[in-house]
């Protein structure tokens, strides 16, 4: 069955001459002024925000406004359509734009960010909106290659089959490869650096968007951390590995649970119909906070 929400497409414009505007997506299920309140969904790498629809058709139901987007330099098509953007410049320009516009748009309607992967393993590297509420990450970890567990297999794509398509291709075919979206040469290069030592982004002092962050980051918004014992790359070792960058002042952690063929979801179909079930924990999650804040708001 199809998603019964309604999806407008947008456009961002960036306040770097130069860089590409962003595409992003508004999925609702009625009228904006209706809405109890906003999710963003900052999304993994390569994989296409079409991927969030329904998931953003479950929450558009229950009266959210969910906003999707494209991150600059993912699905060109060839060489000369690729821009010359990199993984560091989506916590420096992508998430920042996304989160204004809806601050702009939306005003008085409380946020919850929701980062998917890449989307969480960059929390505090850029401003939140005054009206945040909740911070959900789903599989963030720091990816580190050699403490996943498909190392060998994942190790040889990381480190031989990307870089040398990239190199032939001036671009990381990923399409062909059946992995998501093409992206870029610089963030196939990121990717690959990132993911070859500990720490992630927080481990490369050369960037600029890292350089001006004070370590540990402290999370004082609500979070609640999604992992699945089944996820290849967000294995216990690198969750760790990431969160030692953090002092996270207000987390809850939620393992998912199985579907009804006792499966669990992997690193990216946590966002699949057949794991919907553990939806419901983001949805009371949003719900407890949004109570929380305007009750505070109420008594002020």
């Amino acid at each position: 069955m199809m998603p019964q929400f309604k999806k407008d497409t947008f456009y961002i414009d960036p306040p770097i001459k130069g860089y590409p505007k962003i595409t992003a997506n508004l999925l609702s299920n009625g009228s904006c002024e209706d809405a109890i309140g906003i999710i963003i969904i900052a999304g993994a790498t390569a994989v296409p925000p079409s991927y969030y629809d329904r998931v953003g058709d479950f929450f558009s139901k229950k009266q959210f406004i969910v906003i999707t987007f494209t991150y600059s330099g993912m699905g060109c098509l060839n060489k000369e359509s690729c821009s010359d953007v990199g993984l560091e410049d989506w916590v420096r320009v992508d998430i920042p734009n996304v989160l204004n516009w809806i601050e702009e748009h939306f005003p008085c309607k409380p946020i919850h960010y929701v980062g998917h992967s890449y989307g969480g393993q960059v929390l505090g590297l850029f401003s939140y909106p005054e009206n945040l509420s909740t911070l959900t990450t789903v599989a963030a970890s720091s990816g580190y290659w050699l403490q996943t567990k498909s190392w060998l297999k994942n190790g040889f794509l990381l480190k031989i089959v990307m870089p040398l398509m990239t190199a032939f291709f001036g671009y990381c075919p990923l399409q062909l490869m059946q992995f998501g979206m093409n992206v870029t040469q610089k963030i196939s290069r990121n990717w690959t650096r990132w993911c070859s030592q500990k720490g992630y982004i927080h481990n490369q002092k050369s960037l600029g968007v890292i350089s001006r962050t004070a370590y540990p980051i402290v999370v004082k918004h609500p979070l609640l951390r999604i992992v699945s014992p089944n996820d290849d790359y967000a294995t216990p070792k690198n969750c760790a590995d990431l969160w030692r960058y953090y002092d996270l002042l207000n987390v809850v952690d939620y393992q998912t649970l199985p579907n009804e063929k006792g499966k669990y979801p992997n690193h990216y179909n946590f966002f699949h119909p057949k794991f919907s079930s553990n939806w419901n924990v983001m949805l009371d999650f949003f719900l407890l906070h949004q109570s929380k804040r305007n009750s505070s708001t109420n008594q002020t």
